[in-house]
């Protein structure tokens, strides 16, 4: 389908012989959010770490991109490929300021950053811009923001990086409900600028109003995946 934009087929993970996912098929569309439900332990965090390259799936699982079969065997693969991944441990630099740390390239390199301060205020505003979020000041360093503003750096970080598949891993479990509100309204603007975005949540009141699709994971299995419309939360 000329919409699919990532297809997983049969991807398992095991750890000392132990089944962390099994027979895993899952496909992607482009400009969709699609929300991976499941408990603690359910596999989520595994899977999504497969989707990044942090770790490679069995032999005999494939990754597609637009029908292409790839490897990833390190994260900066699935860098490469335009996934970035904001982790619920955020990975920006508290002592750089904004602006700095959303120009450090995909292998993590600092040379010049500090050469050209005035250009990179403006990628920065620029970015911030896009997700409507211009009361972040480029030049403030990271550790004088909150846990929400700095979510949202990295999420301007993966803007600037092309993202075409951003992965959020429980986005909100650190921030409060107005900022979650706010970081909804971020994640539908991606979506409607083409972004696919994968978030990971094992609360299904708080993917009911962002999802339009829905994959449930139990124990390392795929119970199955359903449109957002179809759900009834008694199911």
């Amino acid at each position: 389908m000329d919409d699919h934009l990532l297809e997983l087929k049969n991807i398992g993970k095991t750890f000392s012989g132990v089944n962390v996912l099994r027979g895993i098929d899952l496909v992607l569309k482009k400009g969709e959010v699609h929300a991976l439900l499941g408990e603690n332990g359910a596999g989520k965090s595994t899977l999504i770490k497969i989707l990044n390259g942090y770790y490679q799936p069995d032999k005999g699982g494939e990754i597609k991109i637009e029908g292409r079969v790839v490897q990833f065997k390190k994260p900066k693969d699935a860098l490469d490929a335009s996934i970035h991944t904001i982790y619920q441990e955020l990975t920006l630099c508290p002592l750089m300021t904004v602006a700095e740390n959303l120009v450090i390239d995909k292998q993590g390199n600092f040379q010049g950053v500090f050469l050209k301060n005035r250009e990179y205020k403006d990628i920065a505003s620029k970015a911030l811009e896009q997700l409507d979020q211009t009361d972040i000041n480029p030049g403030h360093l990271v550790k004088e923001l909150s846990i929400a503003q700095q979510q949202v750096v990295e999420i301007a970080k993966a803007i600037i990086s092309d993202a075409r598949v951003i992965l959020m891993d429980e986005p909100t479990s650190s921030i409060s409900q107005k900022d979650a509100d706010k970081l909804m309204t971020i994640i539908k603007k991606l979506r409607d600028s083409g972004v696919t975005i994968i978030y990971i949540s094992h609360r299904l009141h708080e993917i009911d109003g962002i999802a339009d699709r829905i994959t449930v994971l139990r124990d390392g299995d795929l119970v199955g995946t359903v449109n957002n419309d179809d759900v009834d939360e008694q199911d």
